[in-house]
């Protein structure tokens, strides 16, 4: 039996390769002395005056030259932009999924996985839930000895080895400690989980921005100098 929580959700080939692939940037961009610079340098005059948010202008990874900046590309500019949605939609679905699993998990709750199964379900001291649905079954002890395990599993559509566990946890003194363990360690990994999900968002956030910045910044560059040159020469 092993909780089923932010760890077990992360512990997927595709979601822990999509976010070591986003993290892995960040050692770079730590170490670079120009990513320093860019977060701390004076900004100058012309991009307030051309309507340019200074934290994107920070963010951008560009080192923009005002007197020879020039449009991107059209091919340039979906690259970045497909690659920005890609990373918007991968952060909106995590989120989901991780604050759904926090959400719907109830205080004094451990939200569980039986291993031998794969079937996921709630645990407290005196009784365990279907989950997702919470509708589907509720086990106690008197429910235990309404009938005999193998009736119990086909009736609710179970496997006879979540019965059988469920059945000679909840409600016994002697597995008490165990389940109040399991409780705890799930309410800690929420609070792991809304941590890691809040920092996780700034990030990702941030590497959008990042990437998004040149799409945002080049063409208010180029009209605020087309506006400057017209009005010193005119």
């Amino acid at each position: 039996m092993q909780e089923s929580n932010l760890w077990g959700i992360l512990n997927t080939p595709l979601i822990s390769g999509v976010i070591i692939a986003i993290l892995t940037p960040i050692l770079a961009l730590f170490i670079s002395t120009r990513l320093k610079f860019n977060l701390l340098k004076q900004l100058p005059d012309y991009i307030k005056d051309a309507g340019i948010n200074p934290l994107l202008y920070r963010l951008s990874y560009v080192r923009f030259d005002l007197g020879r900046i020039t449009l991107l590309s059209k091919s340039k500019k979906i690259v970045l932009v497909i690659f920005s949605l890609s990373l918007a939609i991968f952060l909106v679905f995590y989120l989901f999924f991780s604050l759904r699993l926090i959400i719907t998990t109830p205080a004094g709750y451990a939200n569980l996985t039986l291993n031998a199964t794969g079937e996921v379900f709630l645990l407290s001291e005196n009784n365990a839930m279907s989950y997702p649905d919470k509708s589907l079954w509720k086990f106690d002890q008197d429910m235990c000895h309404s009938d005999l395990f193998p009736n119990l599993a086909g009736k609710y559509n179970i496997s006879y080895k979540l019965v059988y566990m469920i059945c000679t946890t909840v409600g016994l003194q002697r597995e008490k400690q165990n389940v109040e363990n399991l409780v705890e360690d799930c309410t800690r990994s929420k609070v792991y989980l809304l941590v890691f999900s809040f920092f996780f968002s700034v990030y990702v956030i941030g590497m959008v921005m990042s990437i998004m910045a040149p799409v945002i910044i080049t063409p208010k560059l180029i009209k605020y100098r087309e506006e400057y040159l017209r009005k010193k020469f005119i």
